[in-house]
């Protein structure tokens, strides 16, 4: 427990709690300009209300971030800013709305790292116990604000690049039975499926150095692509994640650049993209990375793109590593190898469940 503004006290929970989570799917609708900010309110377990920031700013930015005006004072400055349109009475007047009960509530709040005398007395009032905070929330908030947010003067992103497997292509089930093939090869045991995507590492060859496997690198990566060419050719082949064709398809028409940036052979994400019929919306393809963060320079400047411009979109916490190591903005998506706790654990500047959540930067 830590006491911040106005010596009220807060509680704390991971990025990765489930309701710290629904606190930041909130977060995503707000129309702040400086900070995106959602909340929840649980009572028994249960999410009974939800509320974020500047419920109804389309476009427009906000005067307080453009005068740099500090967190907590200047609220006049801007009518989205006034204290009935913060998060927590946002929440607290859908509660009232819903008829539900807020006695012996709590509230978990996502985008800050305080809440304004005004609202705690709001919160007060309405029964609730304990605020929740995220952990590290004044050093993920004080300094970028949430999601590394801003969005109406921040730089805009025109280059969206991919990591492939598990991102754009599901082949969690063939990318497994060709691993257990490698493994057995050489007297290893096979983690069961669910362990596998858990412990899931950059590349295939660093699993098998994991693995305590020293064996020749390139003769490592000639089995892989052996076996897999196999697992596929009994029928054990990647899908293409449904919303891929659909979001490709919206960023290509709002004018943004599509490249791939894979651990996964070149040749086959190559063929994939053909099988899917997506190759036509991708632009540069970099498959057999080795080195994602020197490859997403070196992306960048083969676009002539400036860091700021770009967004990495991966599915595990090495990639949101390598794009933070590269100086480019991350993208999580929950439905690949990781999962999205693992993901948000790596406090990536956006944080989805599936690909087609992607296109709310848009």
């Amino acid at each position: 427990m830590e006491t911040l503004k106005h010596n009220n006290k807060y509680e704390y929970a991971p990025a990765s709690h489930p309701f710290m989570q629904e606190a930041r799917a909130e977060a995503y609708k707000s129309g702040c300009g400086s900070r995106q900010i959602g909340a929840v309110i649980v009572n028994k377990e249960t999410v009974i209300a939800r509320g974020h920031n500047a419920r109804d700013r389309v476009s427009s930015p906000c005067p307080r971030a453009i005068q740099n005006i500090p967190s907590g004072i200047g609220y006049n400055l801007c009518p989205e800013c006034i204290e009935e349109n913060h998060t927590e009475a946002d929440a607290l007047r859908n509660a009232r709305l819903a008829g539900v009960d807020t006695e012996n509530g709590e509230m978990y709040i996502f985008g800050h790292w305080w809440a304004c005398e005004s609202c705690w007395d709001k919160v007060r009032s309405a029964g609730i116990t304990k605020i929740y905070l995220v952990k590290r929330a004044r050093e993920m908030f004080q300094e970028r604000g949430v999601l590394s947010g801003k969005r109406w003067y921040q730089a805009p992103i025109n280059l969206f690049i991919f990591d492939w497997s598990g991102v754009i292509s599901d082949d969690r089930k063939p990318v497994y039975e060709t691993t257990a093939r490698v493994l057995k090869q050489f007297g290893k045991i096979m983690p069961v499926f669910d362990e596998f995507l858990k412990s899931a590492t950059m590349t295939a060859l660093e699993y098998y150095r994991k693995n305590d496997i020293s064996e020749d690198a390139d003769l490592l990566l000639k089995l892989f692509r052996k076996y897999f060419n196999e697992a596929v050719k009994n029928g054990n082949k990647p899908t293409i994640y449904a919303d891929a064709p659909s979001v490709f398809g919206q960023l290509t028409a709002n004018d943004k650049k599509i490249a791939i940036l894979s651990s996964h052979p070149e040749k086959f994400v190559e063929r994939e993209a053909q099988e899917y019929g997506i190759d036509q919306y991708i632009t540069h393809i970099r498959g057999g990375s080795r080195n994602k963060e020197t490859d997403l320079q070196n992306i960048l400047t083969h676009f002539q793109t400036q860091n700021k411009h770009a967004l990495y979109c991966g599915d595990t916490i090495h990639d949101i590593r390598a794009a933070r190591a590269a100086g480019i903005r991350s993208a999580g998506i929950g439905s690949g190898y990781h999962s999205k706790e693992q993901l948000a654990a790596e406090n990536p500047d956006f944080l989805f469940d599936t690909l087609l959540e992607l296109t709310s930067l848009l």
